[in-house]
């Protein structure tokens, strides 16, 4: 099955964040990378798209724009080159995968849709996920846990599973 492979991001790569957040972000891009480079090597990718949008003003870029280099980097470590779409306009996990789909529809792309997220978000990512592909008529393809380092309050087991309840039974918005 072809396959369009989101990379869910979670901010910038910048000396201003803590040094712990800092690592965790490279080795998240890293792990999505490996990913990518799997699934390339098995003639099932179509497209990478890197989600992020611009969540700091005082950066001047997206999330997506800023992670580009270092995630083209470590693609290269793998001995893929490819093309990789941005999606620079979302704020959150839930504008992040219907932003994606959009934008890959809009290219005429069709196949399955494999989000990556890390590991803490994973089920409220599922949970999403899963509702909006539905919603979009586009086919779900599963979501890859990565585990990343992170000090941010956002980013607790328990926060993220009653956030992926919620979601579950409560409308959401994009």
């Amino acid at each position: 099955m072809r396959t369009i492979l989101v990379v869910l991001l979670y901010g910038y790569l910048d000396e201003s964040r803590p040094e712990i957040e800092l690592r965790g972000n490279r080795e998240y891009l890293q792990s999505g990378a490996k990913k990518a480079a799997q699934l390339f090597g098995s003639g099932k990718l179509v497209r990478v798209i890197l989600s992020g949008g611009s969540t700091v003003p005082s950066m001047h870029q997206s999330e997506a724009e800023n992670v580009c280099p270092q995630f083209h980097n470590d693609l290269k470590m793998f001995w893929y080159s490819l093309a990789i779409d941005l999606e620079k306009a979302s704020r959150n996990s839930t504008q992040n995968i219907a932003n994606s789909i959009k934008q890959a529809k809009a290219d005429c792309l069709q196949g399955q849709f494999v989000f990556v997220c890390d590991r803490v978000r994973w089920f409220r990512v599922w949970v999403l996920a899963r509702r909006i592909c539905k919603s979009e008529s586009v086919r779900f393809g599963g979501v890859v846990g990565i585990r990343r380092r992170d000090t941010h309050p956002h980013s607790r087991w328990l926060r993220q599973i009653i956030l992926g309840i919620y979601y579950a039974f409560c409308p959401y918005s994009v």
